[in-house]
């Protein structure tokens, strides 16, 4: 009896420690993310510091840097959104611009400027998902964990439109170089500002440069905010009808190669490209098109990785760099884009000015940092969702001479904001006014070409719209 006893508690015990075994295997899943299995979809997983893998990139994983490593205690938070990384949409340089104007501004402390620091959040995950979950997730931080007193960032249309109805909520200003202009029509859009024309004034100039106007035109666009959005204000500009329009996901080599092919078989005048990230895939695609046929980018494809293709080996890939044409904005060349780009380049080692979206996110960094001196200038304190900060946002408009927002006339744009006297901004890429519903007052626009014939390599040359 005694000996039929110890055998029952030894096989329970053996029962005990196996399911502990296998309790302790559910609850150590990884130990890196390579060690997580993708489920049947392909979404990537990612292992958290507790070793469980999860969809998503982990809370404790994203925020982590601030700028400077240091801040002074009483520094203004301001929360940043971008795509970092090596991928050619990454925002990283835009980023060395932003901490490049809290690193002059924070100099000014002496002469009574606030300093300011930034709580900086990746979100190139979602970029490449086509999601918004990291995106909403370091929202969340920024707004409730640092308290941020205003955001920068998300400069992909449709990541800022996933939410954009989580900002109206939160009420932090939002200062943003995405261009769509569904944007400005949301019901719910919350204090959402931008540095950059929308797809609405891009238009136009886009339009006219489609020779002749009556021609066999396609369209060739990326199915996304961007550029679905860009393409439905270019149709109501030209007022005519191309003889395709074909849409592609972006990242997608069938549905490019698709395009391509269609574009190729249609005895086209003009091809025009509304894309953010795949006019260098479709140009090599497209290099078998006939010698008269133009080929038209809009804003985003005056990019490094569009100037390289110009020195391609292939000999049809340069020749039809010879027929490509685009449309931007003004290429800055005032007294705040040079200081900006010799400071830059000092820093940095790179001409700043060749990617809109460096000069850009300069700018509005400083932007929001005069809404958000003046706002706190009466008492000192400042909450996130402060009302002050966007109405010293709004007091921004082209009803003055411009101020340079650097250096001394960063201050002289804090007091006049803070005193509420007429405020328009001289920044790095052009002058800085805003409507009612955020969008730039005016801009001015450049056609440009790719200059192959020359002894230093190819470049980009303007021409004044």
């Amino acid at each position: 009896m005694q000996r039929g006893l110890g055998l029952s508690w030894l096989l329970l015990a053996l029962s005990v420690s196996l399911w502990g075994c296998g309790l302790v295997s559910d609850y150590h899943q990884c130990d890196l993310d390579g060690d997580c299995p993708r489920p049947a979809d392909g979404a990537r997983r990612y292992c958290t510091s507790d070793n469980l893998c999860v969809a998503g990139l982990p809370a404790e994983r994203l925020c982590t840097e601030v700028y400077p490593l240091s801040p002074a205690p009483d520094a203004l938070p301001i929360g940043v959104l971008m795509q970092l990384g090596s991928s050619p949409a990454s925002d990283s340089l835009a980023l060395s611009a932003v901490k490049l104007g809290v690193f002059e501004i924070n100099q000014l402390t002496g002469v009574g400027a606030r300093s300011f620091s930034l709580h900086i959040c990746d979100v190139s995950t979602d970029a490449a998902s086509g999601g918004a979950d990291t995106t909403r997730k370091a929202l969340d931080i920024l707004l409730r964990k640092h308290r941020v007193a205003a955001l920068l960032g998300l400069y992909s249309s449709p990541l800022l439109l996933d939410v954009a109805q989580d900002i109206a909520q939160a009420q932090v200003p939002f200062l943003t170089m995405a261009t769509t202009s569904t944007l400005s029509m949301l019901p719910q859009r919350g204090p959402i500002f931008r540095t950059v024309p929308s797809d609405a004034l891009l238009a136009k100039p886009l339009a006219s440069q489609l020779v002749p106007p009556e021609g066999r035109v396609a369209i060739l666009y990326a199915d996304d905010a961007y550029g679905t959005s860009l393409k439905d204000d270019l149709l109501r500009e030209w007022k005519q009808t191309p003889v395709m329009i074909h849409a592609f996901r972006e990242g997608d080599q069938t549905q490019l190669g698709q395009a391509a092919t269609a574009a190729l078989g249609a005895n086209l005048d003009s091809v025009v490209i509304l894309s953010t990230a795949d006019q260098p895939t479709l140009l090599v695609l497209l290099s078998g098109l006939p010698k008269n046929t133009r080929i038209y980018l809009s804003s985003t494809g005056r990019r490094p990785q569009v100037l390289g293709l110009a020195g391609a080996s292939d000999p049809s890939v340069r020749d039809l760099f010879r027929r490509v044409y685009g449309v931007g904005p003004l290429t800055p060349t005032g007294g705040v884009a040079r200081l900006f780009r010799s400071s830059f380049q000092a820093h940095f080692g790179a001409d700043p000015l060749k990617d809109e979206r460096i000069p850009r996110a300069y700018d509005g960094l400083y932007t929001l940092a005069i809404a958000l001196g003046a706002a706190a200038a009466s008492d000192g304190s400042l909450e996130g969702g402060d009302p002050r900060v966007t109405q010293a946002l709004l007091g921004i408009h082209g009803t003055s001479m411009p101020v340079p927002l650097s250096g001394a006339g960063y201050l002289v744009a804090v007091d006049r904001a803070t005193r509420r006297l007429p405020l328009s901004l001289e920044g790095a890429a052009g002058v800085i006014g805003f409507t009612a519903t955020g969008d730039v007052e005016s801009a001015f626009f450049e056609r440009w070409i790719v200059q192959t014939d020359t002894q230093t390599g190819p470049f980009f040359e303007s021409t004044a719209l």
